[in-house]
């Protein structure tokens, strides 16, 4: 992929000819959940004329459009990839459907399309993709962040869509974006940044960040440039060495100084005298070489690695199929590919019996919504080791009949392959495999059978959802013990004629006091027959109820 996005970015080869459909347009047909069922309209999909933003439009209905910057569109994804056509596998062809993901990462837009054949779903995948990878290679993610919002901005105060702000526009932005200035410090400004001589006063695009670089001004910056200067306002490549050197304490030659001019400074003219403005001041002080955390800890791990997993604390996520509450929010596919992206080392599977044999996860006893654990572990398949190459764990919490834990046990043979680990632990070793050495694997977190058992047995059933609705029902009764109490108190100190004063009434209040210990009694001896075939896939990692510290120490 990173050759075909060089040849894109050269403009030449084969990248051009994906990406040369998205600047003369490309039509595919855009789904959507209708009140009467799936909605099906055709889209025009076309490159902006400056190449930074993908638009999309009907071809019968001009005015029914949407838009994204480049920037924005975080993955291109083939085939029942997400939620949405995760529930339409009966009905679509798999090699024409295409999602993209946009906005927020947290929570992403989808549109999800379905091309006319399979070789136009990979030509359209291929060539955004391309974009995707050139646009991500001139600016830095700050920069282009915050032109992002500036664009956003600039259209929001635009209210004629003239392509210009007039003063009043641009004020009425100001107090948007809470900026505290006069109207006579913001008309000054507002002159400096318009450049047009003749003809009606009013800020294209490129004149509105240059007047939103002036207001952003920092006071303490300018001044430090002013010192560091001389007073010209202007760094040459041996004041910039000492002030890396002397201030920021860095180890920096005068060569490297002129090659952070090349790259920060952005006017031409101080470029070419090999000087630094404040613009390229200020961008130097903000990039990932001035920040205070070291940037080579993001793309690189540099722990040692090579110790027992049990040494490490792991990146874990609880619940992780929900989108919000636990007990009527949706659950999601997507839910486990973003932590996944983020670098998350175990997820978590609450699985239930589904329709037709095939097992489900959702948050047991709640409305929360339900999705197919295959589609789970094809997510987890794909986004596993994308991020990270140290082992997955998927901690599940199996409610599930024998049959359908077999079933969970094929398809995670079926799907992960060799990338499962299924070894039995060297009973001479003392120790548990390293990270290191546990790379690209996925691991089981179950219960697992004594080695006597022959077939199936029975081992503890913990439900988390069981376990919080009975929480509840146990602090109810115990609230209402208290109540009782108070009124059996109150009946001792004013004797009725119908009920002695011999305490009898705790009798005819129909409450058992024990019932908070009964029910705890109860939970603990539930149990679950666990499935030889699922069992056998736990290795290293078995879920185990916590005794306590003693007890932990000494197994």
């Amino acid at each position: 992929m990173a050759d075909k996005a060089d040849e894109a970015r050269r403009g030449g080869g084969q990248g051009d000819r994906f990406t040369a459909l998205f600047r003369m347009g490309t039509v595919a047909t855009l789904l959507r959940e209708g009140k009467l069922g799936l909605k099906k309209n055709d889209r025009k999909f076309i490159l902006s004329k400056d190449e930074k933003e993908l638009q999309w439009w009907s071809p019968v209905r001009p005015e029914m459009k949407g838009h994204t910057p480049l920037a924005n569109i975080l993955e291109v994804r083939l085939g029942f990839q997400t939620d949405f056509f995760n529930k339409l596998q009966n009905e679509l062809d798999e090699s024409v459907c295409i999602s993209i993901i946009y906005g927020r990462p947290h929570q992403p837009d989808i549109l999800s399309l379905l091309a006319f054949t399979s070789r136009q779903a990979e030509q359209f995948a291929t060539g955004l993709r391309l974009l995707m990878d050139s646009s991500e290679a001139g600016v830095s993610k700050c920069e282009e962040m915050q032109d992002l919002w500036l664009k956003e901005m600039f259209e929001a105060a635009d209210k004629n869509n003239g392509g210009t702000l007039s003063f009043d526009e641009t004020l009425g932005l100001l107090n948007r974006i809470n900026a505290s200035l006069s109207s006579k410090q913001a008309k000054k400004l507002f002159q400096e940044a318009d450049t047009n001589d003749g003809g009606e006063q009013g800020l294209d695009f490129e004149e509105f960040k240059m007047f939103y670089r002036k207001l952003s001004m920092r006071d303490e910056l300018y001044c430090l440039l002013q010192s560091l200067s001389g007073g010209d306002g202007f760094l040459e490549a041996e004041s910039l060495q000492k002030f890396l050197t002397n201030e920021q304490k860095m180890e920096v030659t005068e060569a490297e100084c002129l090659d952070m001019i090349e790259e920060f400074e952005l006017n031409a003219t101080c470029k070419e005298k090999k000087i630094l403005s404040y613009e390229g001041f200020e961008r130097l002080l903000l990039s990932p070489k001035l920040a205070a955390f070291n940037y080579e800890h993001v793309s690189s791990v540099y722990q040692d690695m090579a110790r027992p997993l049990s040494h490490y604390y792991i990146a874990s996520s609880h619940n992780t199929y929900l989108t919000g509450d636990q007990l009527k929010s949706n659950s999601s596919v997507e839910a486990y590919i973003r932590p996944l992206k983020l670098g998350c080392r175990c997820v978590e599977l609450d699985c239930w019996d589904g329709p037709d044999g095939n097992p489900i996860i959702y948050h047991g006893h709640t409305l929360t919504s339900k999705i197919r654990f295959a589609d789970v572990i094809r997510a987890i398949n794909i986004y596993g080791f994308q991020t990270s190459d140290y082992p997955v764990i998927l901690s599940i919490e199996n409610h599930c009949s024998l049959e359908q834990q077999a079933t969970m046990a094929t398809i995670m043979k079926d799907i992960f392959g060799d990338k499962l680990d299924v070894e039995d632990p060297d009973q001479e070793k003392t120790h548990l495999p390293s990270p290191e050495e546990l790379k690209g694997k996925v691991l089981v977190k179950n219960k697992k059978l004594s080695e006597e058992a022959e077939g199936e047995g029975w081992v503890s059933d913990e439900d988390e959802g069981e376990e919080m609705s009975g929480t509840i029902r146990a602090k109810r009764r115990s609230s209402d013990t208290r109540k009782l109490s108070n009124v059996a108190s109150t009946s001792r100190q004013t004797p009725s004629p119908e009920i002695g004063n011999d305490g009898a009434e705790d009798a005819d209040t129909g409450f058992d006091p024990d019932s908070v210990d009964a029910w705890k009694s109860k939970t603990e001896k539930h149990k679950l027959k666990l499935a030889k075939e699922l069992s056998r896939l736990v290795t290293y990692v078995q879920a185990v109820s916590f005794k306590g510290f003693e007890d932990s120490l000494q197994n």
